[in-house]
């Protein structure tokens, strides 16, 4: 933008900025909301760090991206003094990116289902690292289950927070068609054979 002597781009009144290219085709398009407070700042960067696209106005304002219809397709939300966020990094020939938290030093990834909506993974899964832990519950006064979901039958493994017991059975329900219970004391209390 050499020769320009403002900082400023303006739209003229009541429409929007258009960049096209030399057949005239849209490139861009910044699009005007009427009394906007918020808007997008793209930053370069020096020798070793990224460039960044964040969002200015108002404090703890995300970003949203949306389709061609104005759907929302991602959310950006933000949180009052964040310190901790997702890093996406890209991987060479024979291995997967990465989705990872980063930030402070131990910082867990959360998934979170909307409503009565679960989180689901279509293809298999293997927990690896130094000492692999799965961990079903959250310490809470509930259930908790793996359930083999079956063509004919299901099939359960889980802690019965009722009664203090681990429990094998079929179905997907404690207390019914129990095959195997143990108690806290590690004493098998129950053996269908």
């Amino acid at each position: 933008m050499a020769g320009l002597d403002t900082s400023t781009i303006k739209a003229k009144s009541g429409g929007n900025l258009t960049v096209t290219d030399d057949n005239n085709n849209e490139t861009l398009v910044l699009e005007e909301t009427a009394s906007a407070v918020n808007e997008i700042t793209i930053k370069n960067a020096a020798t070793g760090n990224n460039p960044s696209i964040k969002c200015t106005g108002e404090a703890n304002t995300g970003i949203t991206f949306a389709n061609s219809e104005n759907e929302e397709i991602l959310i950006l939300d933000s949180v009052a003094s964040s310190v901790n966020e997702v890093t996406i990094a890209s991987a060479a020939t024979g291995d997967g990116p990465i989705i990872s938290a980063t930030g402070e030093t131990n910082v867990d990834l959360n998934l979170t289902a909307k409503g009565s909506g679960t989180v689901n993974i279509t293809s298999d899964m293997k927990i690896t690292g130094t000492t692999p832990l799965l961990t079903v519950g959250d310490a809470g006064a509930e259930d908790a289950m793996i359930v083999f979901d079956g063509n004919a039958a299901d099939f359960r493994i889980g802690l019965d927070d009722g009664t203090d017991s681990l429990e094998i059975g079929a179905g997907s329900a404690h207390g019914t068609t129990t095959g195997l219970v143990m108690n806290s004391s590690g004493q098998v209390t129950t053996l269908n054979l």
